[in-house]
């Protein structure tokens, strides 16, 4: 917040961490946990897209960003990676 000025938006939060926070304090600590103790410790907070990066807000939100480029998609890929992986016939 900002002393005698309208509030801002200055980013999106999304994964996880953010879905957990939402259901409750606990819950946001044990994801933030969880996901530092087998990702690391920079997956231990919330994914944060700028809000500059937004390019369209609809049914669904539009960002101008390289996805591959970031660690969205990292829980998706060691679940790919060590399980899914290596079911017979996947």
């Amino acid at each position: 917040m900002r002393q005698g000025k309208p509030p801002r938006i200055v980013a999106i939060e999304l994964g996880s961490i953010t879905l957990a926070r939402r259901l409750g304090t606990w819950p946001g600590r044990w994801m933030a946990q969880l996901a530092a103790k087998l990702g690391g410790k920079r997956h231990g907070e919330p994914h944060r897209i700028a809000w500059h990066k937004v390019k369209d807000i609809g049914v669904d939100i539009e960002f101008d960003i390289d996805v591959r480029r970031t660690t969205i998609f990292a829980w998706q890929d060691w679940l790919r990676d060590h399980v899914i992986g290596r079911i017979p016939g996947a």
